[in-house]
């Protein structure tokens, strides 16, 4: 064969695995992202390695509008990327030298790290395998969002993997993908939850809760490194005094010392920045899960009133950002016809054709049951709701019930569930 068409064909072939591997990569993408958004950042970008590390904090959007802030700290503990811990710098300490190499150690492998997640696409598939909620932590209520220096702090509560409600900041760098976009949803989250009781998710009357009677120990913002920074500051006035004194000629001391003079302003301006940058909260704490009672959280907004009769409820699907709804086709693990349904955070789908329950899905174990909403096909024909007194509620127009539940949380909804089918 000829050199020319020898090289053709490679051309052909690498071009092709190239659309191939592009057409591979996009479908994974809209698969991964059809009700699910990432805002992650790039391992190349320049991060803060401090404390906190904002970098290895993504942030995911789910279908419902809930948001996750995912832990990739967590995640580093099963891989080989382990991120070594800070030593903590001190003003007058020996360790100053080791506090310095850490420092660049925890650089590097929080590059590697980022770099390692990105080239494996690990985010995509915790996402795609639906595992991504062991490492991630559910955001209940954001009270305050503040421009920091290089970066945001979202105050914020957060219920973590291991069951803990935290109040505590999360920081956002700036460099995260779709920033604004970002900012935005946090923003209509806290316009929603700021003024809600951290421990039950009941509104606040003045700072007391109107049904657990809690005072809101909201977090006070402190800066932890005052006394660094009146230390910092006050050398530097002190030694730029003290160098400009012996600069212009008042008193004479040797060059060396002038020298020194210098050295100790500027490394005492650092020290003194550092100190202003690291703020801390006072009021932070941990609420085990045992007094975690966020299930009781009021009822949806997205729960409306029917037009026809104030009697009945209607919950409203979700939709997307241009305001059309989400419909997915289904095919009936009964009778295997097809049907459509529409999206809700918590649902039981029966089969249009059979009339036999096909689909399920709920928050348990993540956030409140209710309101729920069960269909046959598209139609609405019931919803779970909780009233005032918190007592679990099924109203149906279409079977004409309405029935004060038995059970609560899920074996509620399960016991509704029943009582719809057997009016199927």
């Amino acid at each position: 064969m000829p050199l020319y068409k020898k090289i053709s064909a490679f051309l052909i072939l690498d071009i092709n695995c190239i659309i191939k591997k592009n057409f591979i990569d996009t479908v994974e993408m809209l698969v991964m992202k059809k009700n699910i958004r990432v805002f992650s950042y790039k391992y190349k970008d320049r991060h803060s390695v401090s404390s906190s590390v904002p970098c290895l904090k993504n942030f995911i959007i789910d279908e419902n509008g809930d948001i996750y802030i995912l832990m990739l700290d967590l995640y580093s503990k099963e891989t080989p990327y382990l991120i070594p811990d800070v030593i903590p710098y001190r003003v007058s300490s020996g360790r100053n030298v080791l506090s310095i190499i850490s420092y660049f150690k925890r650089k590097k492998a929080v590059k590697d790290f980022l770099k390692y997640i990105e080239d494996v696409r690990i985010v995509e598939k915790l996402i795609n395998n639906g595992d991504y909620k062991k490492y991630s932590a559910k955001i209940f209520r954001i009270s305050s969002i503040v421009k920091d220096i290089g970066k945001d702090r979202i105050d914020a509560n957060y219920l973590l993997p291991d069951g803990d409600l935290v109040s505590y900041p999360v920081y956002i760098e700036r460099n995260i993908d779709d920033y604004d976009d970002l900012i935005s949803i946090l923003q209509n989250k806290m316009e929603i939850t700021h003024n809600l009781c951290a421990y039950c998710g009941s509104s606040l009357t003045g700072d007391v809760c109107s049904k657990c009677n809690r005072k809101d120990e909201r977090s006070d913002n402190t800066i932890i490194g005052k006394e660094t920074a009146l230390v910092g500051f006050g050398l530097a006035i002190l030694s730029f005094v003290a160098s400009l004194i012996c600069y212009i000629g008042f008193t004479k001391i040797p060059q060396m010392v002038l020298f020194v003079l210098f050295g100790v302003f500027f490394v005492s301006v650092i020290i003194g920045a550092v100190g202003l940058d690291k703020t801390i909260y006072k009021g932070s704490r941990i609420i085990k899960a045992k007094d975690l009672s966020w299930i009781d959280y009021p009822v949806s907004k997205n729960t409306i009133a029917s037009s026809e009769s104030v009697k009945w409820t209607v919950i409203k699907p979700i939709k997307d950002d241009k305001g059309k709804l989400y419909r997915d086709r289904e095919k009936c693990v009964h009778c295997e016809q097809e049907y459509t349904r529409l999206h809700y955070a918590n649902t039981t789908v029966f089969c249009p054709h059979c009339k036999k329950r096909t689909y399920a899905e709920d928050e348990r174990g993540y956030w409140h049951v209710t309101p729920y909403v069960i269909c046959i096909g598209e139609e609405q024909v019931a919803v779970v709701i909780q009233n005032e007194n918190k007592d679990y509620i099924l109203e149906s127009q279409k079977y004409n019930l309405r029935v004060i539940l038995k059970g609560r949380y899920i074996d509620a909804v399960e016991e509704a569930i029943e009582l719809i089918k057997n009016n199927l």
